[in-house]
């Protein structure tokens, strides 16, 4: 058996994601899904299970679908309106790298979350301030 592998974030990796007209990843459990954030950066709609942890990044109708977990079934009809309604695959994959860009975007995220420890280190310095006074 031949192995074939590909390194993130290569040029051969953004070529298949471009390919590619949906991405689909049912899972029993899943950590952090990031690899649905890469895809809907792509600009695809993407379909996976209703866990927790998925329903904060996809917004099931709008960048992708969320199905039961182990339900084949539901699985083969989301995969089909894909399929069969391009006009919808595309929104949704626009839609989905709109979300990606304004809620997935790393150096946006660290550039918040350096405002917020800069306002809390704030709060702290006024409230020991206070403290002596």
């Amino acid at each position: 058996m031949q192995h074939f592998c590909i390194s993130a974030y290569t040029p051969e990796w953004r070529r298949l994601y471009q390919q590619a007209d949906m991405f689909v990843m049912p899972s029993y459990s899943e950590g952090l899904p990031q690899v649905f954030m890469e895809a809907m950066t792509a600009g695809l709609p993407v379909i996976s299970t209703n866990l927790p942890q998925m329903q904060e990044v996809i917004d099931d109708g709008v960048t992708g679908f969320l199905i039961p977990p182990g339900n084949r079934d539901k699985l083969a009809q989301k995969m089909q309106i894909l399929i069969d309604n391009p006009e919808l695959r595309i929104a949704m994959g626009n839609k989905a790298k709109q979300v990606s860009h304004l809620r997935f975007d790393a150096e946006k995220n660290c550039y918040q979350i350096e405002n917020i420890f800069q306002e809390l280190s704030a709060i702290h310095l006024r409230q020991e301030k206070s403290n002596y006074n």
